[in-house]
């Protein structure tokens, strides 16, 4: 029984975070919601570092934010003067990535910087879970970035995203963990024991069925034995 709380704990944080989701702009070719930004990214930086490390520049603004800063891979060269008078953080970073190609994104307490040439592709396989789905709850986890590129195709039942090799290995871990649950939820339908399915259906009448799934009620009146 306490694994049973343990596992219907896990499923419905899952559910409700699907379900309060942003549900929008999903299609074939990937999503268009927003992103995890920096802190206040609109912000006027007016720090204008002249002669100075690129990576020294970027611990200098990630202090200022008072946020982390990772940064990985060779990053180099020097900040001269700049005309980045009054542009907002969000610029500011931004001018820096282009000029010294690299990628960046701010995962809620970490800013993460890697070159350009780290960005990797990979293909993650969904078999329990729509791409759309998956999508959704990366964004309600506050893992979707919209700089980097996700695609999606329900045939093959695959998700390809391309980005930074750390943004890319915390969407397989998410993606991994969201298929676990599913495959759990399954199982826990097909079993026998009756407190279960009655403790599934309260969970979802609590929560409501998973974001773009068909059939959510049948699911749950299965589960009570209707």
């Amino acid at each position: 029984m306490a694994i049973h709380r343990a596992v219907l704990a896990g499923l419905g944080a899952l559910w409700l975070a699907a379900a309060t989701a942003a549900a929008q702009g999903c299609g074939p070719q990937g999503c268009t919601p927003g992103y995890l930004s920096i802190p206040d990214e609109d912000v006027p930086y007016p720090l204008i570092a002249r002669d100075i490390d690129i990576v020294e520049a970027l611990k200098i603004f990630a202090r200022n934010l008072r946020i982390g800063l990772v940064v990985t891979g060779d990053i180099s060269g020097t900040v001269t003067a700049t005309d980045d008078t009054m542009v907002s953080r969000r610029q500011y970073l931004d001018n820096r990535a282009a000029e010294f190609d690299f990628v960046w994104y701010f995962d809620g307490q970490v800013l993460r910087v890697s070159p350009i040439g780290e960005i990797e592709t990979r293909i993650i396989p969904l078999q329990e879970t729509s791409g759309p789905e998956a999508i959704r709850i990366l964004q309600s986890l506050d893992i979707y970035q919209t700089k980097f590129t996700h695609r999606y195709d329900e045939r093959s039942r695959t998700l390809l995203v391309a980005g930074p090799t750390a943004y890319v290995d915390l969407v397989e871990k998410a993606a991994e963990a969201l298929e676990k649950a599913r495959r759990t939820d399954i199982t826990l339908l097909r079993g026998s024991e009756s407190s279960t399915p009655t403790a599934l259906a309260a969970l979802r009448e609590a929560s409501g069925p998973p974001a773009g799934s068909a059939g959510g009620g049948e699911a749950a009146a299965a589960s009570t034995g209707e």
